[in-house]
């Protein structure tokens, strides 16, 4: 490699960590921000090449852009409290599954086929129209409590659940799409579970729509008691503005712990993947159980948890 190439490696290997820091003010830069995880695997060929061809100040710089981006996903590789030592705390058992279905996805018969081998007490869904709620309510009849919002622009959420829950449809933000609040009860513990899907943040206006609803449920979520749970595709990543203010500052990442669980896109290898789809929960939530699970068609990755709602 000539010495001349030298400033191409550099300016590739450090432009996306770098950009990702203005991502709270511009919509461009903001997607650099979602692919952390990729950024250490480029960032270390880069050195070497950096090494190899004597470059050794911007071999320093990239290093520094290194450690950045490690300390940026180091939280989700750290090990999580053991199942064991969460079951320690009083609470009440509760089991969720949350998919982003693709609206034009025919595999519904995959999906219901996985929500009856995981047995959950609630099913969350998003984008789902009338003909998905049909098949889903012919497929899963245990499921005594069922509210939907049909759509046909991919924003259409449901809720199926074996557990009493009362559950108030909210809308947020200038974009009007829907997201959906359940207060329910395991045993004698209450818990509240908001389900939500912002607008593609594809321009700047798409940007602030997704923006404006995530920060408006954020507020909603600060005046919350009790274990509280949101759940969703966000359409964004967990090293963005819009995800901490989603979280209401009481809300944490179920993932933390658990490794970086990328859901989108199914259509491209799991190493280019990237975690748009989230569970996150109050510290009175304890997590057991977080996984992805297999495709069933959409171009998103299903999760699964197993939790203890402590009692109140």
């Amino acid at each position: 490699m000539r010495k001349s190439d030298c400033w191409v490696v550099f300016i590739f290997a450090i432009a996306g960590p770098v950009l990702g820091m203005g991502g709270e003010w511009h919509w461009a830069l903001d997607i650099f921000n979602h692919f952390r995880l990729q950024y250490p695997f480029i960032l270390l060929i880069a050195i070497g090449l950096l090494l190899w061809t004597r470059c050794f100040k911007r071999a320093m710089i990239a290093a520094a852009a290194l450690a950045g981006s490690v300390l940026a996903i180091a939280p989700y590789l750290m090990p999580a409290p053991t199942a064991a030592a969460a079951a320690d705390h009083a609470g009440a058992p509760l089991t969720l599954l949350y998919a982003n279905v693709l609206t034009d996805n025919l595999n519904s018969y995959e999906l219901i086929q996985l929500i009856h081998r995981k047995n959950p007490d609630l099913v969350l869904l998003v984008e789902i129209d009338s003909r998905w709620d049909t098949q889903l309510q012919k497929g899963l009849p245990d499921y005594s409590v069922h509210e939907p919002i049909t759509r046909d622009d991919n924003f259409g959420i449901a809720v199926f659940s074996k557990l009493p829950l009362e559950i108030e449809p909210r809308y947020f933000g200038r974009a009007g799409l829907p997201s959906f609040r359940c207060v329910g009860r395991s045993g004698n513990t209450s818990f509240t579970v908001w389900l939500t899907h912002p607008l593609t943040p594809l321009g700047r206006e798409g940007w602030r729509f997704r923006n404006d609803q995530l920060e408006a449920l954020g507020a909603e979520i600060r005046k919350e008691s009790g274990p509280t749970l949101l759940v969703g595709d966000f359409n964004t990543t967990p090293w963005t503005h819009a995800f901490r203010a989603a979280s209401g500052g009481r809300l944490q990442d179920s993932a933390l712990g658990r490794g970086i669980h990328p859901t989108w896109p199914t259509s491209v290898p799991p190493v280019f993947r990237i975690p748009i789809d989230h569970i996150l929960h109050s510290a009175d939530v304890k997590i057991l159980e977080r996984s992805v699970l297999e495709p069933f068609g959409s171009d998103h990755l299903p999760l699964y948890a197993r939790l203890l709602v402590a009692s109140q």
